[in-house]
This record gives structure tokens, sequence and C-alpha cells, in this order.
């Protein structure tokens, strides 16, 4: 009889359980549009080493899985937050090697001025002799692509090519920085190789969203010169292209850029409007 009344409990319990689990699942998603960015931690990473209970790797990974939902759900967490949030991740986990590569590779085009603080985070997985050729090829393309440092951009494009288990195409890339005629070339033969190698979603969608936004750009600069070439003067705006008939209308920019012309034949970006 006592074995019999202790299952029940048992049951009861369980049930309760679950249902709390439910409704506090449903809340959450309920408030979701009004919560804004999810917290990141405030406590710097030797606090967390203390108060974790030897856990380093699972607070490193449960910290990480917020910066990506920051990025990926919301995509307005702040930038700094962000970076102070990975170095955490990095601290925890030296050895956890996917955050340094992303931070260089994402945080700059979120906001330049953090531009440095991705580059020394990615710096620290490159000391701690990490075999993921990631680190150092995103490092190496920041490089080139943000600050137009070429020294540097050879140095970790060459750190690249040696670091072992390296794709076949990231390392021909790799070894053939600064061989292509212009930057524009090489820049887009950076964006097709991370995309074609990522792994991540996100990182993929990025690369993408890159290359979308160079076939825009070529393609309207290519519309400017047929348009001079049959009215015999560039358009003094950019709707011109379409009302003449030569485009059918302005491609949207995967970043949201607005496009307009100085009827000189260059194009000119703005955001915002």
């Amino acid at each position: 009889m006592q074995l019999a009344q202790n299952s029940t409990l048992r049951t009861i319990f369980f049930l309760g359980l679950f249902v709390c689990l439910i409704a506090t699942q449903y809340t959450y998603e309920s408030y979701a549009a009004h919560r804004g960015v999810l917290p990141l931690s405030n406590l710097p990473a030797p606090v967390l080493k203390v108060t974790d209970l030897g856990l380093n790797s699972a607070v490193a990974s449960l910290l990480w899985l917020n910066v990506v939902q920051n990025v990926v759900l919301y995509f307005g967490a702040s930038s700094a937050t962000i970076s102070s949030d990975i170095n955490a991740v990095t601290q925890l986990d030296p050895k956890f090697s996917y955050p340094y590569a992303f931070a260089v590779l994402m945080i700059p085009g979120f906001d330049r001025s953090q531009t440095q603080a991705a580059i020394d985070i990615a710096t620290r997985g490159v000391d701690e002799h990490l075999t993921d050729w990631r680190i150092p090829y995103y490092l190496g393309f920041t490089y080139f692509f943000y600050l137009k440092d070429n020294a540097n951009a050879i140095k970790y494009m060459h750190i690249t090519a040696e670091t072992p288990g390296v794709p076949a195409g990231i390392k021909v890339t790799a070894l053939n920085y600064g061989l292509s005629k212009t930057m524009h070339e090489q820049t887009r033969q950076f964006w097709q190789s991370i995309h074609d190698s990522a792994t991540d979603d996100v990182v993929r969608q990025n690369a993408q969203d890159n290359l979308d936004h160079m076939d825009i750009v070529e393609g309207l600069q290519a519309a400017l010169e047929l348009y001079k070439r049959i009215h015999g003067a560039y358009p003094k705006a950019i709707g011109d292209l379409v009302t003449s008939g030569i485009l059918t209308s302005i491609p949207e920019d995967p970043f949201g850029i607005t496009f307009a012309t100085d009827g000189e034949g260059h194009l000119t970006f703005s955001l915002g409007q």
C-alpha cells in the first residue's frame, strides 16, 4: 500500500514538473519579442572559473551558445559585449577553437571599431597552437579586408597553409594571396572560399551576403556604363536605369545599402534610407 502511494506521489511530482517546464517555455517564447537582446555574462572569466565548480568547458559552451543566439536571433547585440563574452569563452576553455575564428571574421563586420579587439582574440587562438586552420585564415582575411595590412595578411596566410588538415582549396588560396590582379578579385576569392568551406550557417550566410553585394555593385556599375553608351552620358539618378529599360528594378542589397549615382558614373552608398 505504501509502495503504491509512493509511486503515485512520484508520478504526480514528475507530471507537475513537466507542466512547469512547459509553462516556463511558453512564457519565455511569449515574451521573446519584448525582452530584447539576451543578457550575456557580465562576470569576468576568473570569477566564472571560481564559481563554476570546475565545469569550465560546460560554462564556456553555455556562454558560446548565448553569443550565437544573440547574433542569429537578435542581430543587435553590442559588438563590444559579444567581444567580451567571446573573451570569457576562450579564457574558460582556451582549446575551444571556433570562437577565436568566429570573432575575427564576424565582429569587424558588425562594428569596425571592434576590429582590433577581434584580432586580439584570434591572435590568442594562434598562440594557443590550435590546429584549426580557420583562425589564421580568418585573421589573415581581416588584416587584408579591413586594415589593408598586407604584411600581417601574408604572415597568417602562410600559417594557414602550414596548418595540418587545411582543405586543399583553402591552402591554394592562402598560398596565392597577393597574386590576384586586383583587390576586388582577391576579395571575391576570399569570400567564395569562406562560403565553400563554412560549416557554420551564420558564417556561410555572411559570406553569401558579401558575394551577393559584390554582384549587385558590379551589375549596377555595368548598367551605368551601358546607359552612357546608349545615351552619351551617365544617368543623373540611379532610377534612370529602370526608366530607360536597362534594369527592371534596382536590386535589394542584403546589407540594406541604398544605391545612388553622382551623375559621373560612380555609385554612392548609404544606409538607413
